[in-house]
């Protein structure tokens, strides 16, 4: 259920965004393809300073990679999700 709540909210939030290429889920297994691996490294950044931990994945490291703990709470995967979806929308 968490899963697909996540894979939703993504999924509207950003799926005309110009800067994503692709969104792929599988479980809490999530990945959001962005535009290049220099905006990648600075949607990292931003997400670290709200303390959103997010990696880079792919071969051109242009994939954001996002796997929390199958125990997380709706509350901390709710922010995490919203976090996200703010840094992407404010690199517009």
């Amino acid at each position: 259920e968490k899963s697909k709540w996540a894979e939703t909210q993504l999924r509207e939030a950003l799926s005309d965004h110009e800067l994503v290429r692709d969104i792929r889920v599988k479980g809490l297994m999530i990945g959001i393809e962005l535009r290049d691996a220099a905006l990648t490294k600075q949607i990292m950044a931003a997400c670290l300073e709200k303390h959103v931990i997010v990696v880079s994945c792919g071969i051109h490291d242009n994939v954001i990679r996002i796997m929390p703990p199958l125990t997380i709470s709706f509350d901390d995967l709710t922010h995490g999700i919203s976090c996200l979806i703010e840094v992407l929308n404010a690199h517009r």
